[in-house]
């Protein structure tokens, strides 16, 4: 291999190097903004738990509906947020 065959394939290895590290970049991003959705779903469905927690004219199935909800969520936020082993 010469000094232009090598520096060719040095170029093409820094091309995909840098093209792999947009990648990372653009999933790091789209992971962040997916936290971000995730925490502020479980925001609402914690806030609207406890207003009608108290409210009995609710329909028991809406309650039950927004329980399994922030559970899942909460569960989810363990995982994905704070890096939390469920089967700890």
């Amino acid at each position: 291999m010469n000094e232009g065959e090598y520096l060719e394939l040095a170029d093409q290895f820094k091309e995909i190097m840098n093209n792999k590290d947009n990648e990372i970049k653009k999933l790091y991003e789209e992971k962040k903004e997916l936290k971000k959705i995730l925490m502020m779903a479980y925001s609402f469905v914690r806030i609207l738990d406890e207003l009608i927690a108290d409210d009995f004219s609710q329909p028991n199935i809406l309650v039950n509906v927004l329980e399994i909800l922030r559970g899942f969520l909460s569960s989810a936020m363990d995982k994905y947020i704070f890096n939390e082993d469920i089967n700890e």
